[in-house]
């Protein structure tokens, strides 16, 4: 028995060393040393595009979203033939960029959807890592660890740049020159010493940055794909940074020096008028007066962190102080005000994706409503009823953000509140239309001259 005891525990030794082991080694591509492989991956650029995904001969891979990767997988090497696949308007599947491929052996193929999804363009950014395996196994006795940078630009429509990456210490003046790069160019690759790094862009034949990214770690010993892709909201120059590693994990970065744009919604009855009023820590002020019911447009300011502070600027009477709200680089917020029971003003604040849609849309949807728990809501076609509703919500809690996919249509937004004995008792109901190419955020409040008590507002 002690013998058998002693031999589970040795056992359970050997495999837990031999986790850590794996675990150690999993940041290199050192060991893709198969002779007969390719290996590729797709990355979604395209940012009014609907989930796509990349299908070859005899295998489909997973569906991703604008500025999202699969992980990079090996194939056998060959003739193959490569598609990307979308959805249409009526969600219906659609092919683009169909394409007869031959793999070669111990080839990388980053495969990139880009532009806007109803004329996209499509590229291969092909590229070795012969040179940088080498390299690592030269200089594993130093116990120097080197990886590769490639950059792209993928962002349709807007101007050339050079890319440039350096350590933050040393300055833009030491940083290596990687290229010019117009919309689909491709750098030549660049080996460096594994660490952090700091990515900027200039204007073509500029001398001075224009973008310049926070320190990015660039750790593994493996390809990074600089992919300059599409920005919306406050992005001066339209463009943001993604770091697409091996991995289906990619990393945005904006400009360190972006500014931010933040709006009101008043959804707090017992006042006709709201002014708020926010105080940045360098001394930065913004106000905004934004009327009951209404949602202000957005305004642009630096980032930052802010006191918000609110009065009626009928009464002059302070509701709300001392509210910090934080907003980082290239932020959109809507600040949401509503009451408590006790009829106080309280707040929350939800953050927005601008980017562009084409046939379907996010919806996000907030419950300020203090005293409701666990409600449904119903988003109701012409040619459905509640119970047959193909998009709904449910356990909608107070303070809790619910997110839903919704196609472009014309639908009855219906909330109900489910009783113990199993009837549903309507709380609200209203017509939306999703249009316009953006997506919706929809916010319930109490409203005590609304039929049934409460308010749901729309907006984009």
């Amino acid at each position: 028995m002690k013998e058998l005891k002693m031999k589970k525990i040795k056992n359970f030794t050997l495999l837990f060393f031999l986790s850590l082991c794996l675990i150690s080694c999993g940041g290199s591509d050192n060991d893709e040393s198969k002779p007969d492989v390719t290996y590729i991956q797709y990355y979604n650029a395209s940012p009014d595009s609907t989930s796509t995904y990349l299908s070859l001969t005899k295998k489909k891979y997973s569906k991703v979203n604008f500025g999202y990767a699969n992980s990079r997988v090996a194939v056998t090497t060959g003739s193959n033939k490569l598609t990307i696949v979308g959805t249409d308007a009526k969600n219906k599947e659609v092919k683009f960029h169909q394409k007869d491929i031959d793999f070669e052996a111990q080839s990388y193929h980053l495969f990139v959807l880009t532009g806007k999804y109803a004329d996209s363009g499509f590229l291969d950014l092909k590229y070795s890592q012969d040179k940088l395996i080498k390299e690592n196994e030269e200089n594993k006795e130093k116990k120097i660890t080197k990886m590769q940078v490639i950059a792209a630009h993928v962002s349709q429509g807007v101007q050339d740049f050079d890319i440039y990456v350096g350590k933050k210490e040393d300055g833009f003046s030491s940083a290596k020159y990687l290229g010019k790069l117009k919309y689909l160019g491709v750098s030549s690759p660049e080996i460096l010493v594994n660490g952090k790094y700091v990515v900027y862009l200039a204007k073509a034949g500029g001398n001075e940055p224009i973008f310049t990214t926070k320190e990015i770690d660039l750790k593994l010993q493996t390809t990074y794909k600089l992919m300059i892709r599409p920005g919306f909201g406050q992005s001066k120059y339209g463009v943001k940074l993604d770091v697409v590693s091996s991995s289906k994990t990619v990393s945005s970065y904006p400009d360190i020096n972006e500014s931010v744009q933040f709006r009101v919604y008043d959804g707090f009855e017992h006042s006709a008028q709201l002014q708020v009023m926010l105080k940045g820590k360098d001394g930065e002020e913004k106000k905004q007066d934004v009327t009951r019911w209404q949602v202000s447009a957005f305004t642009p300011t630096k980032f930052g962190d802010y006191d918000v502070s609110v009065s009626d600027p009928v009464t002059g009477e302070q509701l709300l102080d001392n509210l910090l709200v934080t907003y980082n680089q290239s932020d959109s917020k809507t600040i949401l005000f509503y009451p408590t029971k006790e009829k106080k003003l309280k707040a929350s604040v939800i953050e927005h994706n601008l980017t562009p849609r084409s046939y379907e849309y996010q919806a996000k949807l907030v419950n300020l409503a203090t005293d409701k728990n666990g409600l449904e809501v119903y988003f109701v076609r012409n040619n459905e009823t509640v119970e047959t509703a193909k998009h709904f919500i449910k356990k909608w809690n107070f303070l809790k953000t619910k997110s839903l996919t919704l196609p472009r249509d014309k639908y009855t937004v219906t909330l109900v509140e489910k009783k113990t004995d199993g009837t549903l008792n309507l709380l609200h109901r209203q017509t939306l239309e999703l249009k316009d190419n953006l997506d919706y955020t929809l916010v319930l409040t109490p409203d005590a001259s609304e039929q049934w008590g409460y308010r749901l507002t729309a907006f984009q």
